[in-house]
This record gives structure tokens, sequence and C-alpha cells, in this order.
């Protein structure tokens, strides 16, 4: 019985808030290996202390023990299957196993977001961008990374961009920025603990835009435009690939949108 197997098992067995922890862990595990504790209680609607209950009735220690097995459970679901797809290149037939089949995953989720180039969304962040005095991104975590990279790039372009990625931060800059300003959030889940953060960058008139991995979050009611990524990890509970390069990509989406949009007369 594999790990989320004994999850399944013992969902009769938990208290409330604990099965919402479970129930979550099933349907995203790759989010225990990828986030702490308190992140997993915010999403799964739980608690930490339902979270290291339900760690221990598993039989773990704690949340860190439980961590590290579900880590070995995911590495191993991801190992390619033992009859790869063929490829060829320059007239010689490839064996795929490993390196080829992890591109072809990034490559066709990076190739759903074709229709973002050139779409009304792409257009409408690019203009603001441009006309901002200032472009703030936001993310925290894993997006923090992603946030980050955009904020450098946007810099390397000669375009004033600061990155946040601590929370208590974020309050701060809600006091400071202005209707001149542009904020970016990047979250894979479209986390509602940017709920106050939008409404205070609301009230100073600045344009909030969310780029998320979740079409369905409170927090798009809090923004002024949602654009959606498609999201590796999701796709299946097998993969154990990151989502860090569809917004990679993304960034250079924006940018070259920013230098169209510039070469216009």
């Amino acid at each position: 019985m594999n790990i989320l197997e004994r999850i399944q098992s013992c969902l009769p067995a938990l208290t409330n808030s604990e099965r919402k922890v479970a129930e979550y862990i099933i349907l995203a595990p790759i989010d225990v290996v990828r986030f702490p504790s308190e992140y997993l209680a915010q999403r799964s609607g739980g608690s930490r202390g339902a979270i290291i209950r339900l760690c221990q009735k598993l039989g773990y220690k704690g949340y860190s023990e439980f961590k590290y097995d579900m880590s070995k459970y995911m590495t191993a679901q991801s190992t390619p299957a033992a009859d790869p797809a063929s490829h060829t290149f320059d007239g010689q037939s490839l064996d795929c196993t490993g390196g080829c089949t992890v591109l072809d995953r990034y490559c066709r989720h990076i190739m759903e977001m074709s229709h973002l180039a050139g779409s009304s969304q792409l257009k409408e962040l690019a203009r603001a961008v441009r006309k901002s005095a200032n472009v703030i991104t936001l993310g925290q975590y894993h997006t923090g990374y992603s946030a980050m990279q955009l904020a450098f790039r946007l810099n390397r372009h000669s375009i004033s961009s600061h990155c946040v990625t601590d929370p208590s931060i974020m309050d701060n800059y809600g006091c400071i920025v202005t209707k001149e300003d542009t904020a970016v959030i990047m979250s894979i889940s479209g986390n509602p603990s940017y709920i106050p953060v939008c409404q205070a960058f609301k009230k100073r008139d600045t344009k909030v835009f969310l780029v998320t991995m979740t079409a369905k979050t409170p927090l798009g009611k809090y923004v002024d435009s949602l654009i959606l990524l498609p999201c590796i990890t999701l796709s299946t509970n097998t993969s154990f690939l990151d989502d860090q390069p569809v917004f990679f990509i993304f960034t250079e989406l924006l940018l070259e949108e920013v230098r169209a949009q510039r070469v216009l007369p």
C-alpha cells in the first residue's frame, strides 16, 4: 500500500480538520514536497495541528518525516515508463528514457500558452508595465523565484521593478504605491492571503494583475486582470516536474509584447 492509499484508507478515522488536510493531499500530493505545513494548512482549510496529528496517525513522528517519505514516493512515481516514446533526431532513433520524456511534458504545457501571445490580456499587462513608474512583482514560497525573475528581466530592459516576497513588506508597499505603479502577483494557487494586499493597492488606484494556474480562486475578484497559465503539477499526480519554467516562459512572452509595443509607431 503506497502513501496515498494509506491516507485514503484512514479517512473514516479522521476528524473533520484532519480529513480536510488528507483529502487535499490526495488531490495535490506535490504540495507536500514543495511547501511548508503552514501553506498546506491554509490551502486545505485545516490547521497545522491537524497536519501533525494526521502524520502521526500515518505512523510518522512529524511533518518533516512525512514530507521526506512523500518526496521519495513522488520521485518514484515520476520515473519514465519502460517503453518510452520513439523520437528521431537527424535521422537517428533516440532512446527517450528520462530526458526526452521530461522535455515532451514541458513542451506540451508551454505550447498551451501559445494563445497568450498577442492576446488582449498580455497586451493590457504590457501597456501597464510600459507606462508604470514602478512594477511591483509579488510572490511567496516557490513562486517568489518567479517574481524575482520577472523583476530582474524587467530591470534588464530598463523598466523599474521591485520584487517583494515577504508578506510584511507587502503590507508596507500597500501604503506607498501610487496610481502610477503596477503590481503583478505570481501565484500557482491564487493564494487568498494576497486579498488584503490587493485591497490596499486598490485603495491607492494601483492596477493589480494576477498570473496564476488556478482559474477559480477568490483572489480573482480583487485584481484587475487574471492571466491563467497551464499547471504541470496538477495535470497528473505522478509528475515530479516543476511549474516555474512555465512562469519563466510567460515572462519572456510579456517582454516580447513590451518590445513589440515599443517599436510600434
